[in-house]
């Protein structure tokens, strides 16, 4: 395990105990004997997690591991996607099941999906566990409340693959190589170790994220391949060769699409483009403009995200555009309809305008 110093609390919700609510140390998280038995007794066990990066894919993949889930049983959803979360209860109708929700916060447009879903679920004997590590507002918190298990909050030791691992799963190998893994990626890390494999998984989920049908089929069976720690499977390295040939014209655009927008007392530089892995695409910002915060938007979805160096802390920017995240690896949405040329200067305009006016950095 990859471990940080600083000392956090997280919001933990355990029904088995009287206080329901309560905060905790991340240090003290550990093998869960009851919600393991609980996953063991389950008619079905369902997971609906991140459609956008390799934390999203973790979780799926360890219950794939450790408790032989069907691939299929995997459901991913943006972090604002409950409604589509709310449309896949209605139809797949689970009794004495267990829903697992894992990476993904709950915002509070989000919450009368998800009390409608819990509802239905609820009537049907199904038990919720959540697993999180972004930050909650107690509004969101109390919607969740009445849920088997869950634990919320920002947490820069662990991701949501991690609290899967340490709650849920065995402590063997080849689960700690696949937590190990996905930390490194989700806090884009630098890493000899899991650098290659990391670069061709993240590539390889936004491959068959944007432009090819049935996304949601392919990250399951993506999710039944990390399972088995197959990493040079040919399912990954055509999809990431694939992506390397499609990304060419992709990454010309940006590097012609690139403007810093600050310079104290951080530099923040911004690229447009569309169809590339946020730490790629940031990546080559901060190649260029030598920035502190880059933030790299994708015309076509709107899906786009920021990294920061060490000790810059690019979330509260990403919060400031109703997005959010962690320290260095945060994301927000833009509305692609806005993002014409013209739009893109607009965008670059209110920007400026909310850094000055906002006085984020100062």
């Amino acid at each position: 395990m990859v471990f940080d110093s600083m000392e956090e609390t997280l919001t933990i919700i355990d029904s088995t105990k009287k206080a329901k609510m309560a905060k905790i140390d991340p240090s003290g998280i550990s093998y869960n004997e009851s919600l393991s038995e609980l996953l063991k007794k389950s008619r079905e066990i369902y997971c609906t997690s991140n459609q956008g990066n390799f934390d999203g894919m973790g979780t799926p993949a360890l219950l794939i591991r450790n408790y032989g889930i069907n691939p299929d049983n995997a459901f991913f959803i943006l972090p604002k996607g409950f409604k589509s979360f709310l449309e896949h209860i209605k139809k797949l109708k689970p009794s004495n099941s267990t829903i697992i929700i894992a990476d993904l916060a709950l915002n509070k447009d989000q919450i009368p999906y998800v009390k409608e879903a819990f509802s239905l679920l609820e009537a049907s004997n199904n038990s919720i566990i959540w697993l999180d590590h972004h930050p909650w507002d107690a509004e969101s918190l109390n919607a969740v409340k009445g849920i088997r298990f869950g634990v919320f909050g920002e947490c820069k030791r662990y991701c949501a693959t991690e609290l899967a691992y340490l709650l849920l799963c065995k402590r063997e190998k080849g689960n700690q190589l696949l937590a190990d893994m996905v930390h490194v990626a989700d806090f884009a890390l630098k890493s000899k170790r899991f650098g290659r494999p990391n670069e061709k998984i993240s590539r390889t989920i936004i491959y068959y994220l944007l432009g090819r049908p049935n996304p949601n089929r392919n990250l399951q069976k993506l999710c039944g391949i990390l399972a088995g720690l197959d990493f040079n499977n040919k399912f990954i390295s055509n999809a990431y060769k694939a992506y390397l040939k499609n990304s060419m014209k992709s990454i010309k655009v940006l590097k012609e699409n690139i403007r810093v927008v600050a310079t104290s007392p951080y530099r923040i530089a911004v690229g447009f483009s569309k169809r590339l892995q946020i730490n790629q695409a940031c990546e080559i910002i901060m190649q260029k403009t030598k920035s502190d915060i880059d933030v790299y938007v994708d015309i076509e979805t709107g899906k786009s995200g920021m990294r920061s160096r060490k000790g810059v802390d690019c979330s509260v920017l990403a919060r400031a555009l109703n997005g959010g995240g962690h320290p260095q690896a945060s994301g927000f949405d833009a509305d692609p309809k806005k993002l014409s040329k013209n739009g893109k200067e607009k965008f670059l305009a209110n920007l400026q305008s909310l850094l000055r006016t906002k006085r984020i950095y100062t």
